[in-house]
């Protein structure tokens, strides 16, 4: 039986900003920018668990209002621990912070836009979408016909698209392997929701 050693889980040090960055794998320009704006007005978001005073581990967010929903809730954008700390038991603490501290900033709704399924579903979080990755080539066209529980397609510049569909009970896997009946599909996630 392994013991968890006792780690303190509190919002990250300004002058650790950087070090939470590259723990969460939000090192390149944009995000990087884009993160520290977030930082510099909700830095309560920003959650770090120390172990002797080093940052191990992240988890961090923001404001963010969700149209589907007209509902203003907390975004958990990445938690992640540095590669040594990680498969240790450490996450579940870290985000179990995170969401206090989004229920102390008013919040009663946290979403996700991805993530490890079984992490997310053993700590409460429902699915609300899976996402396929297709190529635009392939979609047909009236995709509600051919699609079950279509919610919404998003699209970009590139050659790929997002089929947004509604759980309805199904894992991932499930909606995965009923898209590859009809599509080459190329990648997938899950956004969660969950309510404080």
């Amino acid at each position: 039986m392994r013991t968890l050693r006792h780690m303190i889980y509190r919002p990250i040090d300004p002058t650790d900003f950087d070090l939470a960055m590259n723990i969460g794998w939000y090192s390149q320009p944009r995000v990087y920018h884009n993160a520290r704006d977030m930082f510099t007005f909700h830095p309560d978001l920003f959650m770090g668990c120390y172990d002797d005073g080093q940052l191990i581990g992240i988890a961090y967010g923001w404001p963010r209002y969700i149209h589907r929903w007209g509902q203003l809730c907390a975004y958990l954008s990445i938690i992640s621990m540095d590669k040594d700390h990680r498969r240790l038991g450490y996450g579940t603490p870290l985000l179990t912070a995170w969401e206090d501290a989004a229920r102390t900033g008013g919040f009663d709704t946290i979403h996700l836009g991805a993530g490890p399924d079984a992490f997310y579903l053993t700590n409460g979080y429902t699915p609300i979408e899976h996402t396929v990755r297709i190529h635009k080539s392939t979609l047909p066209d009236d995709p509600h016909h051919t699609i079950d529980d279509l919610m919404y397609i998003s699209c970009g510049d590139d050659p790929m698209l997002d089929l947004c569909i509604k759980p309805n009970g199904r894992t991932r896997q499930q909606t995965v392997d009923q898209m590859s009946k009809l599509f080459e599909v190329c990648d997938s996630g899950t956004a969660f929701k969950k309510e404080l």
